[in-house]
């Protein structure tokens, strides 16, 4: 490695170290901000994990029986902070039987008698 880049590298790991934010070093470096943070780890600094990476540990026999209780889709996922797409998956995962979207209880109309929900 040239020598006025390890010099470049030790300074943004200094620079790091004293708790400038990895997106004033990479500006001030011109370069990526991706990039720095691979240089970083490379010089040995622990940066914390992107959010992204992280995977959130749901309980999938809970969700499953939420679920099945007649809760919907996207008020699981807001009230566990995921998205309507993640919440599916967890749910497929856990082994759920989907109901179709939209889904509406039938209406009784009379005893022992159904009716539609659009009627």
């Amino acid at each position: 490695m040239p020598r006025d880049i390890a010099a470049r590298n030790q300074e943004m790991k200094q620079q790091w170290d004293a708790g400038t934010p990895v997106g004033q070093i990479a500006e001030k470096h011109g370069l990526a901000v991706d990039w720095t943070k691979t240089l970083l780890r490379r010089m040995g600094a622990e940066l914390p994990a992107t959010q992204r990476k992280r995977k959130r540990q749901l309980d999938g026999a809970q969700l499953a029986k939420d679920y099945n209780k007649g809760k919907s889709v996207r008020t699981l996922a807001a009230a566990h902070g995921v998205s309507y797409g993640a919440m599916h998956r967890y749910l497929q995962e856990a082994g759920v039987q989907m109901r179709p979207r939209g889904n509406r209880a039938p209406v009784i109309t009379a005893p022992g008698v159904l009716a539609s929900a659009s009627s």
